[in-house]
């Protein structure tokens, strides 16, 4: 048995690794001319005839619709609000963002079956949202913080002093932990909490 490299050995792309007589062809692997050739940067592994390469490179995927994002508010206007989504990593697999999100005032649109009342002009630029993708347009992704408890505000700071905003669970509102300042922003029911919101963010993958 013939093999140009050692088993487990990390092999690179074009890398001639056996020949085709020898082995069966797994996952990583071409065929050219009798030989069998690697196809990515990855470990060669070896098994019962059959020879592969696993990549080293992380396992990557884009957010699709129905997906929850964590994302800020960058730019604010009566009808529409921008926001940077955030990539995440996730048990072992990397999500990543690809477009910016959009919200649209619920004025200018119907509602997706809403259960809060959303009222665009309590929203500051800097503002983390827990937000639903309902539509995966060609240029960004269309948002929705409005359809379930757990989407809405996950942090914001005081536009007074620049300050953390805390829930105030008498008042139902968000209060500066110093000035108290109190803002109506609707919250998801995880504010404050990353950890929390990465539930969500898996519960919806």
């Amino acid at each position: 048995m013939r093999v140009f490299v050692k088993d487990t050995e990390i092999v690179m792309p074009g890398d001639k690794l056996a020949t085709e007589e020898e082995f069966l062809p797994e996952r990583g692997i071409f065929n050219e001319n009798g030989y069998l050739f690697s196809l990515l940067v990855g470990d060669l592994f070896l098994g019962r005839g059959k020879i592969g390469v696993k990549p080293l490179l992380r396992d990557i995927r884009t957010f699709k619709e129905e997906n929850v994002v964590i994302c800020m508010i960058t730019d604010l206007l009566p009808s529409i609000a921008f926001t940077s989504v955030s990539s995440i990593r996730l048990n072992g697999k990397d999500y990543v963002a690809l477009k910016e999100g959009k919200i649209i005032n619920p004025s200018e649109r119907g509602h997706y079956g809403s259960s809060k009342k959303l009222n665009f002009s309590d929203y500051n630029v800097g503002d983390v949202l827990l937000a639903k993708i309902k539509y995966n347009d060609d240029d960004s992704y269309m948002l929705d913080i409005e359809s379930s408890p757990e989407l809405g505000v996950l942090f914001s700071v005081c536009e007074d002093c620049g300050e953390p905003m805390i829930y105030d669970s008498k008042l139902h509102m968000l209060a500066c932990s110093k000035c108290k300042h109190v803002n109506n922003k609707d919250v998801s029911t995880v504010y404050g909490s990353i950890e929390e919101a990465l539930k969500v963010i898996e519960k919806n993958l």
